[in-house]
């Protein structure tokens, strides 16, 4: 690694870091990244997990310090997330990869449309919701997490979706709420990754000192311009993740 490669990281980091803690597409701008420095799929995708908790960690924090952010979800939640990651980082996959994609890039497409239409949620409960809906809130994110685990593609725009549409979360309040879930599932993944040394800490460290930066710099454009801005974040990066999946699909069916 020359002197340069580093710094040139750390400054990836800083982008992947603001688009993490705002609309959970970190690894999608990571992975591809790392890989036009010659990094397998496989290291990139642990290099980036493992940044990512920097992020994560960061951005909890300067949401928790903010006013503007004020939400509950079920505790049943957090111990779902925790076996959802733990089961997904260790499941064998029988679905063939291109069927997988092309199955998430239909999602990520409903995504859009909705995330387009949707109301701007209050943070609180609605009135009429009932509690069959929380309990699918609930199972949608242990079925995310899961998915993480072992792929993960989309998923901070899914999970971001799912606590809109299942909490009534504004775009703000599910950017934070999608922070912290996501920094149990991530940290289930990379401690199982640290545990069998998988982890290039050379490339690791400066990527998640970027990360960590670009998360505290994330949650202050989100705190200066609210859910407005962070509904754009959700929407620009969602959009060309499916561009992307859609060029990857085409040129490799």
């Amino acid at each position: 690694m020359n002197i340069f490669e580093p710094i040139s990281i750390g400054i990836a980091g800083l982008f992947v870091g603001i688009v993490s803690v705002t609309a959970g597409g970190g690894a999608t701008l990571g992975v591809p990244f790392l890989m036009a420095y010659d990094y397998t799929a496989n290291d990139a995708i642990v290099i980036v997990k493992f940044a990512l908790m920097a992020s994560s960690i960061a951005g909890t924090l300067a949401y928790k310090r903010s006013a503007m952010t004020e939400f509950a979800i079920p505790k049943i939640v957090w111990p779902l997330s925790f076996v959802g990651a733990l089961t997904g980082s260790s499941i064998v996959l029988t679905i063939a990869p291109n069927i997988l994609r092309l199955v998430v890039l239909v999602l990520l497409v409903m995504v859009l449309i909705m995330s387009c239409t949707i109301k701007q949620f209050k943070s609180e409960s609605p009135a009429g919701d009932f509690p069959q809906k929380k309990i699918g809130g609930a199972v949608a994110i242990f079925l995310l997490a899961a998915y993480s685990g072992f792929f993960g593609t989309g998923y901070g725009s899914f999970l971001m979706f799912a606590l809109m549409y299942f909490y009534g979360l504004s775009f703000l309040d599910s950017a934070a709420a999608m922070t912290r879930i996501n920094l149990l599932v991530t940290g289930t993944s990379v401690a199982n990754f640290i545990a069998k040394g998988a982890v290039n800490f050379h490339v690791a460290v400066p990527l998640a000192l970027g990360c960590a930066v670009g998360g505290v710099v994330g949650v202050a454009i989100a705190r200066r311009n609210g859910s407005r801005a962070v509904r754009v974040i959700f929407l620009g990066a969602s959009t060309l993740l499916t561009i992307k999946l859609g060029l990857d699909i085409l040129g490799n069916p």
